[in-house]
């Protein structure tokens, strides 16, 4: 069985998983309960999902792509806790 790009990133990316689209690849995370003490430890830690997978993140999309990401998550995070104030 040959794999795709995405068939193999979608692997090294668990649980986040990789959707080829027409112009682009569309990334989900994938809730599952044998997931719930790592995401537990997670939220402990104050890490999300996509930092926990920076390194296969970043190999398979490239650092400046990584960096993006984590600058929209920082400004939604920050935005979402001046609106709850």
């Amino acid at each position: 069985m040959v794999r795709s790009p995405s068939a193999s990133r979608s692997v090294a990316t668990y649980p986040i998983r990789v959707v080829k689209l027409a112009d682009h690849d569309g990334l989900n995370y994938h809730k599952w309960p044998i997931c719930k003490p790592a995401c537990a430890c997670g939220a402990k830690l104050d890490v999300p999902v996509y930092r926990f997978l920076k390194d296969a993140l970043v190999r398979a999309y490239g650092q400046e792509w990584f960096d993006e990401l984590d600058n929209i998550h920082t400004a939604w995070v920050e935005e979402r806790s001046t609106k709850i104030k």
